[in-house]
């Protein structure tokens, strides 16, 4: 079956022992992290050691969601759309596994999701799109709509980890008695990357009959999990050892947050609302000065309710300006680039950019993005500066424009050409340009 087939149904619900080190070797898992922590607002800490995270704690097969592949069509039928027989039979479990935050060890949760076929496949690292703030969000607390993503892609021959993301925990106790943290690199990176270590744990140690190549590894997600493919594209190197990412596959992701900052309070628009969601959950996991400093302050009272009550879009009611959600003085400086007023706002947007964030990992993978002309969300002009800035720098870069579709109808059209170019990548037959796209038809 082709990845485009998949594609096109998925379109509808979018939106063993190891070989000892050599003797001079440092065992890479017993290492702390030599790299920077959050800096701003006085978030720093230690790093945990890495042979105290990535571990798998309990991974839960579900008898409903490992289907057959037969069993899977019927699924998608489910939801009227025609398509040919996926390829392989699945197996599907929940689970909880070790990671860190701010310098604790805390569990997470997620799901994990393989072939039943025995062999060795490329390992796909599935970081979801927003889908909540708060742990019932979570994807592996919500059954076959939050499964559906790492089942298909089993059945199109990848080991999967999908994360719940810390906060989420869908599938285990909570993390955190915070919201979500929204849009922030290090903790986005960290609980996504140690999914994907648990996953290589728990292939091992159950001797799994589809082994995952951590050596093929695919950094996937979209819109929020684009940001989180393209982050932990960065700390992989530092974080995960085991790991070496080929393809980071990001669509319709934010990369510039200070730019979409500035957009999203020059007028109300998709952005607006949005930024308003990133600031509450990234004052919280900084500990940054109160969220009135840069909210209103009636909006700034009832913002964390709204956000940990919803799993799905989020309204502020209908505000006719900018000002009913943002302090006048806050738009002001972000209009007029004043970097000292801004502050410790300013840092804590540049320190969630992924290609101006201070972790600047080594990675050969190469860089595939999805952008739209017509995205008033994840407003495409930054992404595309990003992509010069990136080709300069030496990246490989893969890039597909879309001419008139909306955020999520972007990320959904463009997922035949998604799975079509990251099985290409992997084996070699598309070649990155590395280039801005031009619009073009998606639809």
């Amino acid at each position: 079956m082709s990845h485009r087939t998949i594609g096109g149904m998925l379109s509808a619900l979018l939106f063993s022992c190891a070989e000892p080190a050599a003797p001079d070797a440092p065992d890479p898992v017993s290492m702390v992290p030599d790299i920077p922590t959050a800096s701003c607002a006085g978030a720093d800490h230690a790093w945990v050691p890495l042979d105290q995270t990535g571990q798998s704690l309990a991974a839960e097969r579900d008898e409903d969601l490992s289907l057959t592949a037969a069993g899977l069509q019927l699924v998608l039928e489910s939801f009227d759309i025609a398509g040919s027989t996926p390829t392989f039979d699945v197996a599907v479990y929940q689970s909880r596994y070790s990671t860190q935050d701010r310098g604790a060890p805390i569990e997470a949760s997620g799901w994990f999701a393989h072939p039943t076929t025995p062999g060795e496949y490329p390992l796909l690292l599935w970081m979801h799109p927003t889908a909540g703030f708060s742990p019932p969000c979570g994807p592996s607390a919500r059954g076959i709509e939050g499964a559906i993503f790492p089942i298909v892609f089993a059945s199109l021959g990848y080991v999967v980890a999908a994360p719940d993301y810390i906060g989420m925990n869908g599938w285990a106790e909570p993390s955190s008695p915070d919201l979500h943290p929204y849009i922030v690199a290090e903790p986005t990176a960290v609980a996504s990357l140690d999914s994907a270590r648990a996953l290589l744990d728990e292939a091992s140690r159950s001797g799994w009959p589809a082994q995952p190549d951590p050596s093929r590894t695919v950094l996937y997600g979209a819109s929020e999990g684009g940001f989180a493919a393209l982050v932990a594209d960065r700390y992989a190197e530092a974080l995960a050892p085991e790991l070496t990412p080929a393809v980071v596959m990001a669509a319709v992701p934010p990369t510039d947050l200070l730019e979409l900052a500035i957009r999203g309070t020059a007028e109300l628009n998709d952005t607006t609302s949005g930024l308003a969601a990133i600031l509450t959950t990234m004052r919280q996991w900084y500990d940054a000065p109160p969220l009135d400093d840069v909210l209103q302050p009636d909006f700034a009272a009832n913002v964390e309710d709204l956000l940990e009550e919803s799993c799905s879009d989020f309204s502020y009611g209908d505000p006719t300006t900018v000002t009913e959600i943002f302090q006048p003085a806050f738009v002001d400086a972000l209009q007029a680039g004043d970097g000292p007023s801004l502050e410790p706002w300013q840092c804590i947007l540049e320190e969630s950019s992924p290609r101006r964030m201070p972790v600047q990992g080594h990675s050969d993978a190469v860089i595939a993005l999805v952008t739209s002309e017509a995205d008033d969300l994840t407003w495409a002009p930054p992404v595309h500066d990003d992509i010069v800035g990136w080709c300069d720098e030496g990246r490989q870069v893969v890039h597909k424009q879309c001419a008139t579709l909306d955020h999520s109808s972007a990320g959904v059209a463009t997922l035949p050409w998604q799975l079509e170019t990251i099985a290409g990548l992997l084996d070699g037959t598309v070649v990155p340009e590395c280039t801005v796209a031009p619009p073009e038809p998606c639809d």
